[in-house]
This record gives structure tokens, C-alpha cells and sequence, in this order.
């Protein structure tokens, strides 16, 4: 059993919301949030979506060495910190985080088995940045453009096109599914009714494919 997955993808792409659905199916679980120095999004909660902390407290972290990676972006730095995860795998649990994309290939190369890496993607440019404003970001601070990651797919162990977040869920809860002991289910994920086809992506060579 791996002791943590990591999704990774641009920010309002949907990592957090799919989290969300399928933890409520699998009770062991457990998120562990990001800390960031940029102030909340309109909607955003303390804890549920970030840890948010001021530059002078994010720095102190940075000194201290409590993060597993951080990041600079043009909004703002985020990190996640090491003792989260410690604090879950000495629980039992199954630690599950989010990270940027400039986050993640910072520190790939050092990961070991024991991490199951998750790309996701949007399925158009304009689907990103249609989220992305939703979510409270103007067009002049978008932290992450669509397409620039894909050179990257290779060092992913799964990736997941999110053009419905029904199915985009249910794609990460077949992921996790693979992983770990039945013992640690809640319940099955129930597809929209409008969501008639399930897409399977892989990575050949670098280029997601698409299996129907």
C-alpha cells in the first residue's frame, strides 16, 4: 500500500473538488491541506482549502525546514508541510495532498515508490480559464497556464482528463481503488446519469492517450 497520493494540475482545475467527493468514499482518507501566504479566494475556507498564513509565518516555515516542498508563484507561495503527513500515516491513514505543478517537479525526482503521483488536466485551455475566474482569480494573476506541464506526463503514474467532475472523481476513486485494501471503503461513487461515456487517459511517450 503506497503511504500517500499526490494530485497534481493547475489551480481550479478541479484537484480539491474531486478529493472532496471521494474521501467521503474511502474513510481512511485523509487530506492534507497546503499552507499559503496569499489571502483567501471569495468561498475559500480556512483548513478545508487552505492553511493561510502571513509571509512572515510562511518564512519562518522555510527556515525552519517544515516543508516537504514549497513554491513561489505570482499570487503567492504555498508548501506543504512534512509533520501533516507524519501525523496521518502514525493514525493509519492514507495521506492525500494537492500541489502545483511548479511544485511538484521540484521535488519528483527525490519521491519514492511510496507516492502515487496524479496529473490532472482540464480538457480545453478555455475550460481552465473559465475555472479559474470562477474561482475568484482575474485574468492578469491566473497562476498557471494551460499546456506548458505536459511535457511532464511521463513522470506521472496516472493521469486524469477532468471534463466532468462526476466522472473525474470516480476515475481518481478507480485509481485509489487499485492501491489499497478493500477494508478502507465507504461506498461506491454513483456516475451522472448524463455522463453516458467513461474516458480512460494514459501516457504513451509522453501524449495522453485516449481509450474508449
Amino acid at each position: 500500500m503506497p503511504k500517500a497520493f499526490i494530485l497534481v494540475g493547475a489551480p481550479a482545475v478541479g484537484k480539491k473538488a474531486m478529493i472532496s467527493r471521494v474521501s467521503e468514499m474511502i474513510g481512511s482518507l485523509a487530506v492534507v491541506q497546503s499552507y499559503t501566504d496569499r489571502p483567501a479566494l471569495p468561498g475559500e475556507i480556512e483548513g478545508r482549502d487552505y492553511f493561510f498564513c502571513s509571509r512572515e509565518e510562511f518564512s519562518d516555515l522555510v527556515s525552519r525546514e517544515e516543508f516537504l516542498e514549497w513554491v513561489t508563484l505570482p499570487d503567492g507561495r504555498y508548501g506543504t508541510v512534512k509533520s501533516l503527513y507524519y501525523e496521518h500515516l502514525e493514525c493509519g491513514n492514507i495521506p492525500i495532498t494537492t500541489m502545483h505543478p511548479e511544485q511538484y517537479v521540484r521535488i519528483m525526482r527525490d519521491l519514492t515508490e511510496d507516492f502515487v503521483s496524479i496529473f490532472v488536466t482540464p480538457d480545453s485551455a478555455d475550460a481552465l480559464v473559465s475555472r479559474q475566474l470562477a474561482a475568484g482569480y482575474t485574468p492578469d494573476s491566473v497562476p498557471v497556464q494551460y499546456g506548458w506541464e505536459t511535457q511532464y506526463l511521463s513522470h506521472f503514474h496516472h493521469v486524469i482528463v477532468n471534463s466532468s467532475p462526476s466522472l473525474a472523481a470516480e476515475r481518481l476513486f478507480g485509481i485509489i481503488c487499485k492501491y489499497i485494501d478493500e477494508s478502507h471503503y465507504v461506498m461506491n461513487l454513483s456516475v451522472d446519469q448524463d455522463d453516458l461515456v467513461q474516458l480512460e487517459y494514459i501516457v504513451e511517450e509522453g501524449e495522453l492517450v485516449c481509450n474508449l
